[in-house]
């Protein structure tokens, strides 16, 4: 894979959200309330930066307990939240679902991994990420996909038996202990691999519904993949399209959901012969050029958006880019 900015639909976090929207919670709880704002999309498959999904997470598990991720997935009791839920339920059988879900990640996920691997009598699951995260993070996110699988295999599996055993990173201060009680199925410790263990006869039997019938997929978006078609360059610009609502992104935060310094950053993106400013502007450009398209609202509205502090300075930009005022831009439209 091409070295690129860790991406994730912002579906991922429907889960979250509908749990925090059940619980009155508000954003004013965090030491800094506008940090994760851009998380919440009106487009469910806008890509995110994975890294501060991540921290989102971390910072709501700090404020409203560490078994949180568990208590999410099971007290929504809905797996068709999922961010790979329109995949899952294309399938006949649970083994089915987790080999399309793992084909199908790269179009949702750029660095998430999902295989099953066969044995004589059960099924190996693991899940990991091709990204690094802190001890404390990693248990969150293997917590969350875990109860995820559990909720699945309970609500859609017709066997009488299915997860032999659970192997999730611990809590580095807290260990696994904590959570036993909030999963039905043995959990024993990993290292950086979520893994369950799970009867050949659960993978196998009909996916159904807890009424019976045969469970009617949502339909599937058509999606490009997240893992580096568009090498470096792409992926900046898809972060800054999700970032750019929520204040100006600037290098150093840019290089942050990457996970390498900013020189690193830097040296990177002038090895595909650009630079982040030349990346900042073109996205402008293209934001700009679909507004004009759209003809809705004002300038005033688009700067703001575009990381602007004055109109002023987006009618400069403007000119810059195409020569001309904004209103006789406007102008030659109509």
């Amino acid at each position: 894979m091409s070295r690129i900015i860790p991406t994730i639909r912002a579906s991922a976090a429907a889960p979250i959200f509908h749990w925090l929207s059940q619980n009155e919670f508000s954003f004013d709880q965090f030491e800094d309330p506008g940090a994760h704002t851009f998380l919440i999309s009106d487009d469910p498959l806008q890509a995110v930066p994975l890294h501060s999904f991540a921290s989102f997470l971390r910072e709501l598990c700090r404020l409203k307990g560490p078994d949180l991720p568990t208590r999410i997935i099971q007290e929504s009791g809905d797996v068709s939240l999922a961010m790979m839920a329109p995949v899952a339920f294309s399938a006949s059988s649970p083994g089915e679902a987790i080999n399309l879900v793992g084909k199908a990640l790269p179009y949702f996920s750029s660095h998430e991994h999902l295989m099953l691997e066969r044995k004589k009598s059960y099924g190996v699951i693991r899940q990991f990420w091709g990204t690094t995260f802190d001890a404390e993070t990693l248990h969150y996110l293997h917590q969350f996909t875990a109860a995820l699988l559990e909720l699945f295999f309970i609500r859609y599996s017709t066997a009488d038996t299915s997860i032999r055993e659970i192997e999730i990173t611990p809590h580095p201060s807290k260990g696994l202990e904590f959570l036993k009680d909030r999963f039905r199925n043995p959990l024993r410790e990993g290292r950086n691999v979520l893994t369950l263990r799970v009867t050949n006869e659960a993978l196998d039997v009909p996916i159904r519904t807890r009424e019976g019938a045969v469970q009617s997929p949502p339909p599937m978006p058509e999606l490009d993949s997240l893992r580096g078609s568009g090498g470096l360059n792409g992926s900046v610009q898809v972060v800054l399209r999700a970032m750019l609502e929520t204040g100006r992104p600037t290098l150093p935060k840019i290089a942050q959901v990457m996970g390498v310094s900013p020189r690193t950053f830097q040296r990177l993106l002038k090895q595909e012969g650009t630079s982040f400013s030349n990346i900042l502007t073109e996205v402008r450009r293209e934001a700009a050029a679909e507004w004009f398209e759209l003809d809705e609202g004002t300038l005033r509205d688009l700067a703001m958006p575009l990381g602007y502090s004055h109109q002023s300075a987006l009618t400069r930009a403007i000119r810059r880019w195409e020569g001309a005022p904004p209103r006789e831009l406007v102008k030659g439209k109509r």
